[in-house]
């Protein structure tokens, strides 16, 4: 689901340079029409928000990848079954020790970004139940850390371990729904922003660009609808969504492909953009639709395969996206 913020800050960044355009009074008044909150959307949005995306993705970052999830009873006993009594360099250890460091910078990056003005009333609201969970689950895993530190692990024979599991999946757990929670209102805002930079660009008569941010919602929504769980297996009520975003994308991509180069010409993009869209765009679109085929017939390895060339195709896209939206 992160990956879409992307497209969320490039359109923000947009936003505000039109708005400051010359200093002009036409400036003035787009920077009003394109607001996410009341107040006109100034740097020091751009700075926070842009912030708050840059925190989002740290979960996916390989260091995350590798943060504690459990105490392996295994990583502290020799050969024999036998409890170590030395866990100097083991690695376990050293796991437990980084993982509350990559909490402590997670909490430390999100105090400073929440206590920024202007305010973002429900993000920042979201962004506060996540840094409360994120020293609940610090908290834990210090007690984890003193457990073996201490020695108390040799005391009782591991007897505290699954104890301790069961409250760090607990906390941990709170954590990944409040990340979830941010990271969606975060998303929210991107689309808000697309929708309102698809209507300026459609008032200014900029039929490409119009177009290729309406193609750009549509499929964020589909791959939202499809990607946000942790597997490819759909029951029929999911399928059916999944078929109306189709079906969304599909319209969108009339757009883009009655398309010409004239009209590309007409908005300073270059040949080579244009025609990266218009096979980017059919790729999408019929990789989407071969995805729900695939779906349907219960052929895993399709599925698998199709999902593949939207998450590539997604990833392209949103360079193609750049390039065209900030000429």
């Amino acid at each position: 689901m992160k990956k879409n913020i992307f497209i969320g800050v490039l359109a923000l960044l947009v936003t505000v340079s039109c708005g400051k355009k010359d200093g002009s009074k036409s400036g003035a008044k787009d920077k009003a029409q394109i607001t996410y909150v009341k107040d006109d959307l100034s740097s020091d949005r751009l700075s926070k928000y842009t912030e708050y995306v840059r925190i989002s993705e740290v979960p996916n970052s390989d260091e995350w990848l590798m943060l504690f999830d459990g105490i392996d009873e295994g990583k502290f006993k020799n050969a024999n079954g036998e409890v170590l009594t030395n866990l100097k360099g083991n690695d376990a250890v050293e796991n437990i020790k980084s993982s509350v460091k990559l909490l402590g910078n997670q909490i430390r990056d999100l105090e400073d970004v929440m206590q920024r003005n202007p305010k973002f009333e429900t993000i920042d609201k979201n962004a506060e139940n996540l840094l409360k969970s994120l020293v609940e689950e610090q908290k834990v895993l210090n007690e984890i850390d003193d457990y073996f530190e201490k020695g108390e692990y040799k005391a009782d024979n591991l007897g505290k371990v699954k104890e301790l599991n069961d409250k760090y999946k607990l906390v941990s757990q709170t954590r990944k729904e409040n990340d979830k929670i941010l990271t969606t209102s975060l998303q929210e805002m991107s689309i808000l922003l697309n929708k309102k930079l698809a209507e300026k660009f459609e008032k200014n008569n900029k039929k490409v660009k119009s177009s290729v941010v309406q193609f750009v919602n549509d499929i964020n929504k589909f791959s939202e609808e499809a990607f946000s769980k942790n597997n490819l297996s759909y029951d029929e009520n999911e399928i059916a969504n999944l078929e109306k975003l189709k079906e969304e994308v599909k319209k969108s991509y009339k757009n883009i492909e009655i398309l010409t180069f004239e009209d590309a010409r007409k908005e300073n993009i270059s040949k080579e953009s244009y025609e990266k869209l218009k096979k980017n765009a059919k790729i999408l679109t019929e990789s989407i639709e071969n995805m729900i085929k695939s779906i349907r017939a219960k052929n895993i390895e399709a599925t698998v395969k199709n999902a593949s060339n939207i998450l590539g195709s997604e990833t392209d896209l949103k360079n193609i996206y750049g390039t065209l939206i900030m000429k």
